[in-house]
């Protein structure tokens, strides 16, 4: 496992994403910033953008108040508030920039009217951000993920653990996998050696046979006779050729004619008949009258 660790890419810069949630105020003026927020760990909320619409009397006093519960103690993480004193109803869009509170001590949020007045239209968004990296052993290329790792394996009690090789079932396995190996270079080898065998028997016959560029040996007696033996002792490679058997047989006849007289063709009698009178026609036209 140590050698592992040294081996993984070298580690990247983090990076900050940043997002704006949806209206928490969509179904009521008071929201759980668990189903507000994302749930990535090292959240932390830097901006808040709300709109609302406020009715009230021109000469009454009245406050609007956004603000979230601090959920490690009383008082509140987050609170701002306009004042509509002596002021006729309105519409109102802010932004509101600060420092980054931490989700995990962010409480429920709410907004509400102190004095006289009634809110509609209420629009809240919290706008947040987080690290990808603020847990290390998220990705592999986040700063510290190397010593991260390495606790992480040490605390587990995984860091020296190894193959016992002294287990008869691993050692088994083994000798498994190389008499595999060795049975599969056996044969192999055992093709490769008939293969030779083969192509040397090939060569040989076709050696004596071949005169090709050769005449001294056409002109020698004694390989005159050698090859006159080759051609004598049938070769066992001809032999497939001398033991075919090609099926046959005889082929009866199976036309048979009902009637031994043939017919004159009529149609042809009549062709002829109208051939010699339209040429007996023809000549007329250039026979004189006496």
């Amino acid at each position: 496992m140590v050698s592992f660790c040294c081996l993984l890419p070298l580690p990247l810069a983090s990076e900050v994403i940043t997002g704006q949630t949806g209206n928490a105020a969509a179904d009521a003026l008071q929201w759980s910033m668990g189903n507000i927020l994302p749930p990535q760990a090292g959240l932390s909320v830097n901006g808040l953008i709300y709109q609302y619409t406020i009715t009230k009397d021109p000469t009454t006093d009245a406050w609007v108040t956004i603000q979230n519960e601090n959920v490690n103690g009383n008082g509140t993480v987050l609170s701002h508030t306009d004042d509509w004193s002596q002021l006729p109803g309105s519409t109102i869009n802010k932004f509101l920039s600060f420092g980054d509170i931490p989700t995990l001590s962010m409480g429920d949020g709410s907004i509400f009217v102190t004095g006289d007045g009634t809110l509609s239209d209420v629009n809240v968004g919290y706008n947040f951000k987080f690290d990808t990296c603020v847990v290390p052993l998220s990705d592999p290329s986040c700063p510290g993920f190397r010593n991260a790792l390495y606790q992480w394996l040490l605390d587990n009690g995984l860091l020296n653990a190894g193959v016992d090789i002294n287990d008869p079932y691993y050692d088994q396995y083994v000798q498994d996998i190389l008499n595999s190996k060795a049975e599969v270079s056996e044969e192999t080898n055992t093709d490769n050696t008939e293969s030779k065998e083969e192509e040397i028997d090939k060569e040989s016959l076709e050696a004596k046979l071949s005169v090709t560029d050769s005449n001294m040996k056409v002109a020698e007696a004694a390989k005159q006779n050698a090859m006159l033996e080759v051609l004598r002792v049938t070769p066992t490679e001809f032999n497939a050729y001398l033991t075919a058997s090609i099926q046959g047989g005889v082929y009866e006849d199976n036309v048979v004619l009902e009637d031994s007289t043939l017919p004159d063709n009529a149609d042809v009698m009549r062709n002829l008949a109208n051939s010699t009178t339209h040429r007996t026609m023809v000549r007329s036209q250039y026979e004189l009258n006496p």
